[in-house]
């Protein structure tokens, strides 16, 4: 689970900013806080801001930082529009990046710093957070002077083997300026997580990343995993389409001719989908089992799966409205239902965080509200945490949310974004917080100059 994140120098965050899903003052709905090692964390999170407050920002940060962990450095456009522009020498300032987060009920934090405009990264560390503040440094991996670079590392490994397998590739990273210690340490490395490996964090560590963190925005909805609509949660999920009031009374699988439809798109959409498809055909291979992936390509989505022998199978969703009606494919659906299809994967799923852009985009504000609460409602049996921007202000109920649960976003004069909590506040509990939202209150409103009419102006 996500404890907390911190950025700074990156689009609009000048200082280092964080946000956290540790507990707040509040005790009500006590239920859906997670417990564990005297740590107690929020499974949703919800930020509100003016637009171009910086909101988006802050998914898109997270998600900027999970692609230079699960791919690489060098593979990234140019970076210079990702720095705060509005300062001079920013372009040659770091960007810093940091999560903390809960792994087996261990706390640890993993992050890094790297010069956008150089593609180079300065400094990486793996630390382990104790209850008691005594922290244990596992890998650190910095920037001296006269560009020389050093790692250290405090794990204790007892494999003679193992231990100089792992200093090898400590040392092999200390000048490389363009890859991460965390990234390099599990590419085509199985060899190191054996059963009891000293160095299994690395693995876990990266795993939370590549399976555990999703990011989702408008233009890039969620993947849910390849058995999720075939599998078990089907009636579940039509349940839930008749709860949404979405007429769609059952959905089934029909095959199709991928090479076709990939006839269509951009070179771009069909390099990726290549690679991802050529990627579950190795593991598919290795394995001597069938892999799959779900993705969408012009707005509908696909199911690919690949046997051991590396043969490939295609097949989108087809969605039924009335019996002995045509079926409708997923692009033929309107923009709302789309989005709730897109958002159930969010209400059937365990052991993941979501954190979700505009929330609010095609919903209607009493849908937005439904799924808020369906989501706590779920929450309560998992071990989900999910984060939202949105400017849905009726989100803003003391009945729905707790106070530690409501993260606002602002700009200073400088246009530097902030974050904070309204946990900072002291709100009765009984106020109309959404009514003193929008008064502006607590800042992350639209603030004009003058209001209608506009002197000056033929509009």
């Amino acid at each position: 689970m996500l404890v907390r994140f911190n950025v700074g120098n990156f689009l609009s965050f000048n200082k280092i900013q964080e946000f956290s899903m540790l507990k707040g003052k509040p005790i009500n709905k006590s239920e859906r806080v997670y417990e564990t090692n005297n740590l107690k964390l929020l499974k949703f999170a919800a930020l509100f801001g003016a637009n171009a407050s910086g909101k988006s920002n802050l998914a898109k940060s997270i998600a900027f930082a999970q692609s230079l962990i699960i791919g690489t450095l060098e593979s990234q456009p140019p970076l210079e529009k990702y720095a705060f522009k509005l300062e001079k020498n920013c372009l040659t300032k770091p960007s810093f990046f940091e999560f903390e987060i809960l792994i087996d009920n261990e706390l640890y934090s993993y992050g890094f710093e790297v010069i956008l405009s150089k593609k180079v990264f300065i400094s990486e560390w793996l630390i382990k957070l104790l209850p008691s503040g005594r922290n244990i440094e596992i890998f650190k991996r910095e920037s001296i002077e006269k560009n020389e670079r050093s790692t250290t590392h405090s794990l204790s490994i007892k494999d003679k083997s193992l231990k100089n397998k792992f200093e090898v590739y400590l040392d092999d990273i200390k000048d490389n300026k363009t890859s991460l210690f965390l990234t390099e340490i599990n590419k085509n490395k199985d060899h190191l997580y054996k059963e009891n490996s000293d160095l299994i964090i690395f693995r876990k560590i990266f795993e939370w990343f590549y399976f555990k963190l999703e990011v989702s925005y408008p233009n890039r909805p969620l993947s849910p995993s390849p058995n999720f609509w075939i599998g078990k949660e089907k009636t579940k999920i039509i349940s839930l389409f008749k709860n949404f009031g979405i007429d769609i009374e059952d959905y089934f699988e029909e095959e199709v001719n991928l090479e076709h439809e990939l006839s269509s798109v951009s070179r771009e959409i069909t390099k990726d989908v290549t690679a991802a498809i050529n990627s579950i055909q190795n593991e598919a291979q290795k394995s001597k089992s069938t892999h799959a992936i779900i993705f969408t390509i012009l707005d509908s989505y696909y199911l690919v799966e690949a046997d051991k022998e590396r043969n490939v199978k295609a097949s989108t969703l087809k969605f039924s409205h009335r019996k002995e009606m045509p079926l409708f494919s997923f692009s033929e659906e309107s923009d709302g239902t789309k989005k709730i299809i897109d958002l159930l994967e969010v209400l059937l799923t365990n052991n993941k965080v979501f954190i979700i852009d505009e929330i609010d985009r095609s919903l209607h504000p009493q849908l937005t509200y439904r799924f808020a609460k369906l989501f706590l409602e779920y929450a309560v049996e998992k071990n989900i945490q999910l984060i939202i921007t949105t400017h849905e202000s009726r989100l803003l109920d003391f009945d729905l949310l707790r106070q530690d649960e409501i993260w606002l976003i602002d700009k200073n004069k400088e246009g530097s974004s902030t974050l904070y909590s309204l946990d900072e506040y002291n709100v009765r509990f009984d106020r109309k917080i959404d009514k003193a939202y929008l008064e502006g209150r607590y800042g992350g409103v639209p603030i004009f100059n003058k209001l209608y009419p506009l002197e000056g102006n033929n509009i």
